[in-house]
């Protein structure tokens, strides 16, 4: 008896790496660059979003900035008014501007701040005192004041 061996013979074609990854990229054919595309937009909203948080950013710091600088300015006014003698000039009832408007950071004329102070009438808000208002206006992006007050005490009762 003879016996035959089977083989089985493949008609399968052997392809390498190169050829599969050619066959993988048939069916996706135009995907990469509408991936690509999807995510360029993305990454410039992105940045979009980032610009404008920035800005904001700067103009909300240069706003503090001035505002801690017009505080400071009323203070230092505030001060030299309440160390003047009771009766200067500086101290009678009305509103006097600053002559060196506008002011720097720093108290120098030449800057963007506009300083003013107001002393009310004799024995306001109570007798023997008056009320001394100093204020500080700016702008920047918009229009900005800020003002510190204290109580000025007359040499006599009332206030002259």
């Amino acid at each position: 008896m003879m016996s035959f061996h089977h083989q089985q013979v493949s008609t399968r074609k052997t392809i390498g790496p190169h050829q599969r990854r050619a066959r993988r990229r048939q069916g996706r054919a135009g995907s990469g660059l509408v991936e690509v595309m999807v995510t360029v937009g993305f990454v410039a909203v992105a940045f979009l979003g980032f610009a404008a948080n920035t800005i904001a950013v700067a103009r909300a710091h240069t706003t503090s900035r001035n505002a801690a600088s017009a505080t400071t300015l009323a203070q230092q006014q505030l001060e030299a008014l309440r160390n003047l003698p009771v009766g200067a000039p500086g101290l009678t009832s009305g509103t006097y501007p600053d002559p060196g408007n506008p002011l720097a950071a720093d108290g120098a004329s030449g800057g963007i701040f506009n300083r003013s102070w107001t002393v009310s009438a004799p024995d306001a808000p109570g007798i023997g005192l008056k009320s001394v208002t100093v204020t500080v206006a700016w702008a920047d992006q918009e229009e900005h004041q800020t003002a510190v007050s204290a109580y000025v005490r007359c040499s006599t009762v009332p206030c002259p």
